[in-house]
């Protein structure tokens, strides 16, 4: 996934690469809001020439694409598209007036934004190639590849995760922000790394307060529940228009929250903890871990915790 935004308004241009495995010899389906008018496909990384050009069709929220290939067969299809989104993803100024970009399929349809199959993906490993603003940077789940500085004062992040997440769970965001990875505890098995991402105006707010202990929390969910299922986790504060969006490795606060400091380490907690659970467990079950970590925390913990009430809603049970 290539998220351009541009430099003024809310215009983005993006690019998708979808590896398919085919069910049939039917054109592929790729549903895709109409808002956006796509620029070109590309099959099987052949360019588009006089000679070899990739024909497709647009239609009323759908990409079709037709190919020559049998049932079973793998392809390759790379959507170009560019206008502006009518939801989940979003560019445009924080709430300081620098231009930001966030994505999320957590609270909208992802074909609002993404070219995505029909019937839609349950688990999808993903890359993605974030362009930032001059001094800005990018955050997405899994792993930082590297990052490509650009000629004209931009720069593009790359992160991969190839394990399989829910489509829901992909997210990536890109804006002035300050950085803090947090001290790593000493944990068995190892924690994962734990960083905070925002604006610079509310990052003492940020360390010194609701993020505080959330390397603490860290340690008490992978003491509890086994490592984290990703290789990292970075909380990151956003332009939403929601309180909270939880990604795979990436979880976003509404900058509202730290605006105004209401953000507090119970929402950290129950958002933290819920990394471990399994799509679609209730908010009870984050907020049962949240409370064992708070008991725990405080000194109150007088047995091991009961995990029966959650037990279900766990990624390894």
């Amino acid at each position: 996934i290539t998220l351009v935004p541009s430099d003024s308004g809310t215009h983005v241009l993006a690019e998708v690469e979808t590896n398919w495995r085919l069910g049939s010899t039917e054109p592929i389906v790729a549903q895709l809001d109409s808002n956006f008018r796509v620029v070109r496909v590309l099959m099987d990384g052949k360019p588009n020439t006089r000679i070899s050009r990739t024909m497709y069709a647009r239609g009323a929220g759908d990409v079709y694409v037709p190919h020559e290939k049998l049932a079973g067969d793998s392809l390759t299809t790379r959507i170009r598209y560019h206008g502006f989104p009518q939801g989940g993803l979003r560019a445009g100024p924080n709430r300081f007036g620098v231009r930001t970009l966030v994505a999320e399929a957590a609270t909208v349809d992802a074909s609002l934004w993404l070219p995505v199959p029909e019937p839609a993906l349950r688990t999808v490993s993903v890359a993605f190639h974030v362009q930032a603003d001059s001094g800005g940077r990018a955050i997405a789940n899994g792993v930082l590849v590297r990052v490509d500085t650009l000629a004209y004062g931009h720069s593009t992040w790359h992160y991969r995760l190839d394990q399989p997440i829910p489509l829901s769970a992909v997210a990536a965001a890109a804006g002035p922000y300050t950085t803090a990875t947090l001290p790593q505890q000493a944990c068995t098995p190892a924690c994962a790394p734990v960083s905070v991402w925002t604006w610079l105006g509310d990052s003492a707010f940020a360390v010194r307060g609701p993020f505080n202990r959330a390397a603490g929390m860290m340690e008490f969910f992978t003491r509890l529940l086994g490592p984290l299922p990703y290789p990292s986790l970075a909380h990151v504060e956003a332009a939403i228009p929601v309180a909270v969006v939880s990604g795979a490795s990436v979880i976003f606060y509404a900058e509202s929250s730290l605006g105004d400091r209401t953000l507090n380490e119970a929402v950290v907690a129950r958002e933290t903890a819920r990394q471990w659970l399994r799509p679609g467990a209730p908010d009870s079950a984050a907020e049962y871990l949240a409370t064992l970590w708070q008991s725990s925390a405080e000194g109150k913990a007088t047995k091991p915790p009961d995990l029966t009430p959650v037990r279900d809603f766990l990624r390894s049970p």
